[in-house]
């Protein structure tokens, strides 16, 4: 009888410690559920990514609730963009902050939702990261944060979602480096950098979005630069994007402030002549959300799209999309879509020459 409870009890701790991506898990009070759970380690990167079920969500209209996914052991970890969903006075607090450029460096979440109204629809949640060794033991918390009215933190809780995951490297022979010079008379190609911004904001920031892992490419990139002869740039193009709510006036300023601000750091940091960039201000991305929409399964997708496609007047389009069905797909594109067309994209044609 002993030997049989023991063994019960062991079956339960084996089955909390190894819990799969596919079972639902519920944080804060029972309230948001996370299904889907991943954390997965390829190659040089580490990818996170869940679905957010919100919908039975509800924040109090003065507070804030902060979900922080985070990677940890007991001595290391690093947090990822987190999602704040506010209660509706903090929301219009929220933004009016965000408008007056009030936020701190590294404040700015991945999404901000307002309770009950953004958090109907599930959310998707993906992030790529740079692997570091210590990630190997590794596992996903979602840290929660409750604040006040006062901005105070009322309550703060951990819970571990899965662990991490490798993906085996595919096994490729790999000449060596010299004997590709041996056969190659030169060769070039081009790497392609994605800088996020967040709502209204075109100083760059490291530590937003997937930035992170842009840079560090950037940087690898840059000393190989600086320790290779045999590599030189030929030429840096530029493109500079904003998301479509606002002014149109605005939105243009914004691809162009971003525009010029990954310039200067590239500046800053390779030794290549100003004629060798060359500049693009993308204003408002109508074709990027477009892309999407059509890679999408949001509800009214087709009368979304006929509305961008067919209504020539910038201003009556928006009027049209912001209404539609009540709001609800506006909201859903706010939120999942409009992030992903605030950049800057920068493509690097680098030339590899062989060794005299």
């Amino acid at each position: 009888m002993k030997i049989n409870y023991i063994y019960r009890i062991l079956i339960v701790i084996l089955l909390c410690n190894s819990i799969s991506p596919a079972f639902s898990q519920q944080m804060y009070k029972g309230q948001v559920n996370i299904t889907n759970a991943e954390a997965k380690q390829q190659a040089n990167s580490v990818l996170v990514s869940m679905q957010m079920d919100l919908s039975s969500l509800r924040i109090d209209n003065q507070r804030m609730l902060t979900l922080t996914p985070v990677l940890a052991t007991p001595d290391n970890r690093v947090e990822l963009p987190a999602i704040v969903v506010n209660g509706s006075a903090r929301q219009k607090a929220y933004i009016r902050s965000v408008a007056l450029d009030k936020q701190h460096s590294g404040d700015y979440p991945l999404h901000v939702l307002q309770s009950v109204k953004d958090t109907k629809e599930p959310l998707n949640y993906n992030q790529v990261i740079a692997f570091e060794p210590w990630m190997n033991n590794a596992s996903l918390y979602l840290k929660e944060d409750i604040c006040g009215c006062g901005g105070y933190n009322e309550q703060s809780a951990e819970n571990r979602v899965v662990g991490i995951t490798t993906v085996a490297p595919e096994v490729q022979e790999r000449p060596k480096p010299a004997e590709i010079i041996a056969v190659s008379k030169g060769r070039t190609e081009t790497q392609t950098i994605t800088v996020y911004f967040p709502v209204g904001i075109s100083v760059i920031k490291e530590d937003y979005n997937n930035n992170s892992a842009q840079f560090e490419q950037m940087d690898n990139l840059i000393n190989e630069l600086k320790s290779n002869k045999n590599i030189n740039i030929t030429a840096i193009e530029i493109e500079g994007y904003a998301s479509p709510e606002g002014g149109v006036r605005r939105n243009e300023q914004l691809s162009e402030q971003r525009v010029q601000a990954l310039k200067q750091y590239l500046l800053e940091n390779i030794d290549l002549p100003t004629d060798k960039y060359n500049i693009t201000y993308g204003g408002e991305n109508w074709d990027d959300l477009l892309t999407l929409l059509e890679n999408s399964s949001i509800d009214h997708k087709e009368e979304i799209i006929s509305i961008i496609k067919n209504t020539e007047d910038v201003a009556q389009r928006k009027r049209k999309l912001e209404t539609l069905a009540g709001g609800r797909p506006y909201a859903l594109m706010l939120r999942d879509f409009y992030p992903q067309l605030r950049k800057a994209i920068c493509n690097i044609r680098i030339h590899y020459t062989v060794l005299p």
